[in-house]
């Protein structure tokens, strides 16, 4: 097929292609990634194979069509260019060697007398780092104040180990109280302020300034990835931040680091008590976002005409803020301050859900899982297969994919192919088909280098010995393993569990050679040899499978459970997709925490839905009662019962159900918020209700099954254990919808 880019977003993941008969398809960026490119712009020409995905159909195998015009292609080789900036690096050693903080440090030399500093946005302590090398003396002057969103334990373990007086607060504890210092520094900070709240912020740190004090900003011209969603700043944007009439400015050349990055310095000194109040930084801020835009586009211009300029010019990466990060939407932003009506404007119809509870998330959208991309990247370098277990929609995929699009996923270090059983399970049913598959794989990636391979294993093809088929296949994968030098092969099998449909619908048709478990432990073998390397992610009833069957491969390989998030990664995922648009008060952050049990999908599938709501009432502050509310309505509506059976089926379908009846009563037991169950009343009600003769210890293997998920929480108190259901939506969902009778009755 062919069509055209509608719209693509890298940093959500995902986008829409419009086809030529008028019809949409998803795009989602993995496949982007597979294909061999970094991201799509709007309107280019794609070649592209639909395939079966999830609710619908997405597009795979996506090729560009370069247009003819010799002016189109110069300006589609720029924005190529700009939207595939690689990764830059930033000077950001501790101490000495570090260009930021030398110059910072060097500000406050001298001072032989008490002083204050503060460091807003103190992140781990870096500017710490290097205050520590200041002169005993001027050391025991320093009181080193901290400012942050949230208090990180390294600075303050920093300031511990050098005996740093030191002081910390909250970016909103700042506000609340009156310093006065002689010093504060802003170090690669400015960017990451929210335009609509950069007066109220700049308000509060100019109040702090004693006369005679100085304002020290440092920044980059160039963010880097992972910051693109940021606008940056210059010397002369930051200049107009001061009251010229209270401050003197020096402003400092472009300093370059050993990355090439540029940097910008500006000092201010207070030399007189500042009139402005948060109203007139807030038209001073206006005219800068407007000068700002005037500037940029006016570069764009330029750089239309002269696509061929350097990709370290910095416009290159102002062009790709306006391109990625919707640059206008923040200068409409301001706009909306400067009328006063930001609540009422800024949730227009037109801007796009950023949550997404139905497909994988990549890059700036994945949050938390520190423990796990570190085992899994281990593993993956170390040689070893791994298996990824979770409940559906928990995350196992995006997990992968995530490492897949780091360095682990280079080219120039692993050869990946991917099967998904969900979308090939009624078409993959051989070994035939499935030796086909990854062949084809091999194929996109090495090109017509590899098709003798391809010629050479379709010789086998024609053969029915399944043994000859299996020598062929190794034969083909040993030739891959020489041409592949120190690279591995990586085969990627997502929802792994659905081999099992393979193996049905092959013995429903009758097919040659077909799937089973003999196949299983076929590639089991291989693997154990090193002739390739597994990555599966499987839901639980895998193992059922796997006693089942007998596959004989999931015990060779490393495991690694995922449950839910952790708290800060899931305020992560709640405050910052839409941090530009819209805020949560910290109470419904609070209940979301609580609702969700901070399980991804049910944070993405409750947001999308406050989102939604904020736009239909046109406000950008969601309250504990509005979150509330959208909980009620969903409990209501029997459109969302599939949403929350995505939850349970898993426990459904194993060991007959019986995790799935333990739910059911620690359910129907709870009636409010986290109101736990002993472990004997647990195990005595299921026994009577469900008339079943397990055993204790079979029991609690059951009820391990459901802690390990996170579904269901565990205590100990005096000694005893207790439950209850961890995500509270999924508790008021299975009363409401009475679960319990009907599967009682049905029992």
């Amino acid at each position: 097929m062919k069509g055209k880019v509608k719209w693509f977003d890298s940093i959500r993941g995902y986008g829409f292609l419009l086809a030529e008969d008028g019809n949409e398809h998803f795009v989602h960026i993995s496949d982007v990634k597979y294909s061999g490119y970094d991201t799509l712009i709007i309107d280019e020409i794609i070649e592209y194979t639909l395939s079966k995905y999830e609710t619908g159909y997405k597009a795979i195998n996506l090729k560009k069509i370069l247009p003819t015009d010799d002016k189109e292609v110069n300006f589609h080789k720029f924005l190529e260019e700009c939207l595939t900036n690689k990764e830059l690096e930033v000077a950001a050693e501790k101490g000495k060697g570090d260009i930021q903080i030398e110059q910072a440090v060097g500000f406050i030399l001298k001072e032989t007398s008490p002083f204050k500093v503060i460091d807003y946005g103190c992140g781990k302590g870096r500017l710490l780092e290097g205050l520590r090398t200041l002169d005993e003396t001027c050391r025991n002057n320093l009181t080193y104040i901290g400012i942050n969103k949230e208090i990180p334990s390294e600075a303050k373990s920093i300031a511990s180990t050098y005996a740093i007086k030191s002081e910390f607060y909250t970016t909103e504890e700042f506000e609340q109280i009156d310093l006065k210092v002689k010093y504060i520094c802003l170090i690669n900070v400015l960017h990451e302020i929210p335009l609509n709240e950069l007066p109220s912020r700049l308000y509060h740190i100019f109040k702090s300034l004693e006369i005679g004090g100085w304002v020290y900003i440092h920044d980059l011209l160039k963010l880097i990835k992972g910051e693109n969603v940021f606008v940056n700043w210059d010397s002369e944007d930051i200049a107009q931040l001061f009251d010229p009439a209270s401050f003197d400015i020096i402003t400092r050349p472009h300093h370059l680091t050993h990355s090439d990055i540029g940097l910008t310095t500006v000092a201010a000194q207070k030399r007189a008590s500042t009139n402005y109040s948060i109203n007139d930084l807030t038209i001073k801020c206006n005219e800068i976002f407007e000068f700002k835009k005037n500037k940029i586009l006016s570069k764009i211009e330029e750089l239309y005409n002269l696509p061929q300029k350097s990709p370290n010019d910095v416009a290159h990466l102002q062009y790709l803020q306006l391109l990625n990060t919707n640059i206008d939407r923040q200068i409409r932003e301001s706009e909306i301050l400067r009328n006063g009506q930001y609540e009422a404007c800024l949730l227009r119809d037109d801007i796009p859900n950023p949550y997404d509870f139905e497909h994988p998330v990549l890059g700036d959208q994945f949050y938390g899982r520190g423990t796990e991309l570190k085992r899994l990247r281990n593993a993956l370098t170390e040689g070893r297969s791994v298996a990824i277990y979770g409940l559906q929609r928990i995350g196992k995929t995006s997990l992968v994919e995530n490492v897949v699009a780091s360095k682990i996923g280079s080219s120039q270090e692993n050869i990946i192919v991917k099967i998904n059983m969900f979308e090939v399970s009624e078409t993959c049913l051989s070994y035939i088909n499935f030796f086909s598959s990854i062949v084809e794989g091999l194929c996109d990636h090495f090109g017509t280098d590899y098709l003798q391979a391809k010629e050479a294993f379709s010789m086998y093809l024609k053969s029915t010995d399944i043994t000859e088929l299996k020598h062929g296949f190794k034969k083909v994968i040993k030739e891959v393993k020489i041409r592949l030098n120190k690279k591995r092969f990586i085969l990627f099998i997502d929802e792994f569990q659905d081999i099992i449909k393979a193996f049905e619908y092959a013995k429903k048709k009758n097919v040659a050679n077909p799937l089973n478990s003999e196949f299983i432990r076929f590639i089991g073998s291989m693997a154990k040899e090193r002739l390739i390397q597994l990555v599966v992610c499987c839901r639980y009833h895998i193992f059922r499978y796997d006693k089942e069957y007998d596959f004989q491969l999931l015990k060779m390989m490393t495991d690694i459970w995922l449950g839910v998030l952790d708290e800060r990664s899931a305020e992560n995922l709640i405050r910052r997709p839409v941090n530009d648009v819209i805020k949560y008060e910290s109470q419904a952050i609070r209940e979301i925490i609580v609702l969700t049990g901070c399980h991804p999908y049910l944070i993405q599938y409750l947001c999308y839905e406050l989102f939604e709501e904020a736009k239909r009432k046109k406000v950008a502050l969601i309250k504990e009662t509005d979150v509330e509310y959208i909980v009620k309505k969903i409990m209501t509506e029997p459109i969302s019962e599939p949403k929350f059976r995505v939850l349970c089926e898993d426990f459904q379908q194993i060991d007959n159900a019986k995790p799935w009846e333990l739910l059911l009563v620690l359910a129907d037991f709870s009636k409010n918020t986290k109101q736990n169950m002993s472990v004997d009343d647990l195990m005595s009600k299921y026994k009577s209700d469900f008339k079943r003769k397990d055993t204790n210890f079979e029991i609690q293997q059951f009820i391990e099954l459901l802690t390990k998920s996170r579904i269901v929480q565990e205590e100990r108190k005096d000694n005893k254990l207790f439950y209850y259901v961890l995500p509270d939506m999924l508790r008021r969902w299975l009363r409401i919808y009475n679960c319990y009778q009907k599967h009682l009755k049905s029992f």
